[in-house]
């Protein structure tokens, strides 16, 4: 009996109609919450490094920032992710480090809540080219008894590009053939490379042109080069000479050994020459001195010396010379102001050492002849005691005579 009156009541019409109100009203509900409210995203998104300087290479950590940011909830259906952004700019800067702050840019409607990071580490290394020669070495080096002639390298250098800090540190590019590469009598196209760089700065380093032709000869000996000679001088030069200059010939000589020993030696030298008896230009031939143990001359044992002198000049103050009259007046005598004067002249030392040890010096004269004033400024003249001097400055130039009346 109670169920049936209970089945008639869930199949009753005014039952059916407030059920569909409740459920009407809950639908309502939900969807008017979901479109009007709010809810936080989380985006990660690149960082734009703006505005880089021209000549300057960027490094900057991190790559990427996450994002939060809020937006009605209807906001986010027609929204595209792509719309955010982050960005550090780096607009007007030298090269160095920075902190700069990150920029996050969200479209109209959306705001930010958080960001992972808000600075950057910014490194902005200058960039510069170099121009390096290339160099031939055999990968493993070269057996015993082999060695290269007539190398060629098309292009003979090669420009690289990169890091002011890095490019620094290069100090030779090479191309590196294998020996049965040059057996074939062929040129050889290698890539060119840089044994001084770094493995994990190749990425920031361009090498132009990246490769570059090879040719050479592999014969039998030892290996020879030309070394610059140097004549060893000993021995002061006579004092009234200075040494002008020296002429080698030839200014090079061929040496022969192995290459460890070659490349630890940068000139040959001669036999002393003794300068203490030389007073003028000679032209000498001096042996070569004797080479380190494992390399010989392959050719000349001697070379040509030309020695160059030139006549080395000093000066001397003779201080407070008197000032003398000479010549006939029609004064009966003259008084000088100032009385003595300075000296200063120009000679050979030896020449000037002479004077001091004779006891003569220059002598200081006013030419009083045909003066009617009683009072007039003139000049000084010197009398040197020996040719070969010259006269540098009087201090002073002038003296003033007086004529005596008694």
């Amino acid at each position: 009996m109670k169920f049936n009156r209970l089945d008639k009541m869930l199949a009753s019409s005014l039952f059916l109609k407030g059920l569909s109100l409740v459920v009407a009203f809950f639908l309502w509900f939900y969807v008017s919450s979901e479109v009007g409210g709010e809810s936080v995203r989380e985006y990660l998104v690149p960082i734009e490094y703006r505005n880089v300087p021209a000549g300057l290479e960027l490094k900057a950590d991190p790559k990427e920032v996450r994002i939060q940011a809020m937006a009605g909830n209807s906001f986010f259906s027609f929204f595209e992710e792509s719309a955010i952004r982050a960005e550090v700019d780096l607009g007007g800067l030298e090269a160095g480090r920075y902190r700069l702050n990150v920029r996050a840019l969200l479209p109209s409607g959306m705001r930010l809540v958080s960001l992972s990071h808000s600075l950057a580490e910014v490194n902005l290394t200058r960039i510069v080219e170099r121009v390096l020669p290339l160099k031939a070495e055999v990968k493993g080096g070269l057996p015993p008894g082999l060695l290269l002639e007539a190398v060629e390298m098309t292009p003979s250098e090669i420009t690289v590009r990169g890091p002011e800090e890095v490019i620094s540190g290069l100090k030779s590019a090479r191309l590196e053939p294998q020996i049965d590469q040059l057996r074939l009598g062929k040129p050889v196209e290698l890539a060119v490379v840089l044994p001084d760089l770094p493995q994990n700065r190749r990425s920031s380093v361009s090498v132009t042109p990246e490769k570059a032709f090879l040719s050479a000869k592999v014969l039998e000996g030892l290996p020879t080069r030309k070394l610059a000679v140097r004549a060893r001088l000993v021995g002061e030069a006579n004092r009234d000479y200075s040494l002008a200059g020296l002429i080698v010939e030839p200014a090079e000589v061929p040496v022969q050994g192995p290459l460890a020993h070659l490349d630890a030696l940068a000139e040959v030298t001669t036999e002393a020459i003794d300068l203490s008896e030389m007073v003028q230009g000679t032209t000498l031939v001096v042996p070569l001195a004797a080479l380190p143990e494992g390399l010989n001359y392959a050719a000349e044992r001697a070379v040509q010396v030309q020695i160059l002198f030139e006549n080395r000049t000093t000066t001397r103050l003779y201080a407070s010379l008197p000032v003398k009259t000479i010549g006939r007046s029609v004064y009966p005598g003259w008084r000088v102001e100032p009385e003595v004067i300075d000296v200063v002249v120009e000679g050979i030392p030896s020449q000037l050492d002479a004077l001091a040890s004779e006891g003569k010096a220059p002598e200081v004269v006013v030419d009083v002849t045909n003066i009617v004033s009683k009072k007039l400024t003139v000049p000084v003249q010197v009398k040197l005691p020996l040719s070969g001097i010259r006269l540098v400055r009087t201090e002073p130039t002038e003296v003033t005579v007086y004529a005596l009346l008694d």
